[in-house]
């Protein structure tokens, strides 16, 4: 599994710029104000209660730990670390079509979560020199040269289409399969039963073994798993896949698996 090392203050930073101060701002009050200033330090907190996005909650947390830091030099923890991976994710794709929708994303308390995913996976393709273009719809986006379609979906158990999965069934009924599409060479469809927060968990190898019934001759379909935990050198985020059975990786085709850590002093 490959290590990767990551600069968590500049990346918070950047985090900060892309999702801008005022929102920001607002969304700390909001955290603040939530059950009479109960959760004011931002634990205990029922998001979707307080209409707050993860991806604030994150930030938040980050700037408490990364000014703890400051004071007892103890290093980013966990938080900081999850917003820094946003934060990354987002600069890898800054020229990507369509990407300020999904800041918007970002944004929304009900879409914040899958668009975080959706980011994790797309930014694997920005690294390695692809060019990505998101759709208007969240958990489909396009990679370009070759072209692949790319499909994103959280499940229990992940049934692919066909198999009581309605949502993965509406997405690829409404894209097309690739044996419909000529022009496209094949999709990667990945599944994943949590998303990439802290203390996430998924034993993957519960998921349904079997590949999704829209995928065609040279598609691939991708279970995802993504964990942040305290490691043995400190916070890391596990970024690991298990693929569906009969499937076979390919060197243009993104497979997550890696480990993040924050950059060693």
């Amino acid at each position: 599994m490959y290590e990767r090392y990551l600069d968590v203050s500049w990346a918070v930073n950047y985090l900060d710029e892309v999702m801008g101060t005022d929102w920001l701002k607002e969304s700390l009050k909001l955290l603040k104000g939530y059950a009479s200033g109960g959760g004011s330090f931002g634990r205990g907190i029922d998001l979707s209660a307080c209409e707050v996005s993860e991806t604030a909650y994150y930030w938040y947390r980050a700037r408490e730990e990364l000014a703890l830091d400051i004071i007892g030099g103890q290093g980013p923890g966990l938080y900081a670390l999850q917003a820094a991976v946003i934060g990354d994710d987002l600069w890898v794709l800054r020229d990507s079509q369509g990407l300020s929708e999904r800041v918007e994303g970002l944004k929304q308390p009900a879409d914040a979560g899958q668009v975080i995913t959706e980011l994790v996976i797309a930014a694997g393709y920005a690294r390695s020199g692809r060019r990505v273009v998101f759709t208007n719809q969240v958990g489909i986006f396009n990679v370009l040269g070759p072209k692949i379609n790319v499909y994103l979906e959280h499940c229990n158990r992940c049934p692919g289409p066909g198999n009581g999965n309605t949502r993965v069934d509406k997405m690829v009924s409404s894209e097309g399969c690739t044996q419909n599409q000529p022009d496209t060479a094949f999709s990667v469809f990945y599944r994943y039963q949590n998303k990439p927060g802290l203390n996430s968990y998924c034993d993957f190898y519960d998921a349904e073994p079997g590949g999704m019934d829209c995928a065609g001759s040279g598609d691939l379909v991708v279970n995802c798993s993504f964990i942040a935990r305290q490691g043995p050198r400190g916070p890391e985020i596990v970024r690991s896949y298990a693929l569906a059975e009969g499937h076979q990786p390919a060197p243009d085709r993104h497979i997550p698996n890696e480990i993040i850590m924050p950059v060693r002093e």
